[in-house]
């Protein structure tokens, strides 16, 4: 079960990732009350105390945008994940192998997932800079590219075949953001 701080985080990454982009509004027009954690139980990734401590550090800054993508930089960075505008390939794998790899219902799915969303970012940076922005994209962008394909790929053995579980893996299938299938605050 996602702990509360990793509620919002996830929730914050997907208004960065959704705010002011091209996303159908249909990616968050559901017909089932269920949300992802009803249909896949996810493992939680950071400590709750982390996610308060870098929420408390960013939540000054002005432009909401800037402030959630400073939240997942935060997190990154006090993992050793993120250093010097860069996210850390080895060092984000390590984070993310030690908690939601530590599951065996995961273990296997994870790598390709991160492998992907890795690759997902090194095409966005090569077609864009992000010199004017506070903080960087990628942080935030791993968070909802990871949830989302760990989603798409749960495990037949954890996986709720549920009424609307269905529903919401079509969502990301159809390009949709994590965060239009994930609890809502």
């Amino acid at each position: 079960m996602l702990n509360p701080w990793l509620m919002v985080l996830s929730f914050a990454v997907g208004y960065v990732t959704t705010h002011n982009s091209t996303w159908d509004k249909s990616c968050f027009e559901l017909k089932t009350s269920k949300r992802a954690d009803d249909c896949c139980d996810i493992p939680g990734s950071f400590d709750e105390a982390l996610l308060k401590r870098c929420y408390d550090e960013q939540k000054a800054l002005k432009n909401e945008q800037e402030a959630i993508k400073c939240i997942a930089e935060c997190v990154a960075r006090e993992l050793g994940a993120y250093k010097n505008h860069t996210l850390i390939r080895e060092n984000s794998r390590l984070v993310f192998e030690s908690t939601i790899g530590s599951d065996p219902n995961f273990r296997p799915v994870l790598g390709d997932v991160f492998e992907k969303c890795l690759n997902r970012i090194t095409a966005i940076e090569a077609q864009e800079t992000y010199k004017n922005a506070t903080c960087h994209f990628a942080p935030a962008f791993m968070l909802d590219c990871v949830e989302s394909g760990l989603f798409e790929n749960c495990p037949v053995s954890i996986w709720n075949e549920g009424v609307g579980c269905d529903e919401l893996k079509e969502k990301l299938e159809q390009g949709c953001p994590f965060f239009a299938i994930s609890e809502t605050l």
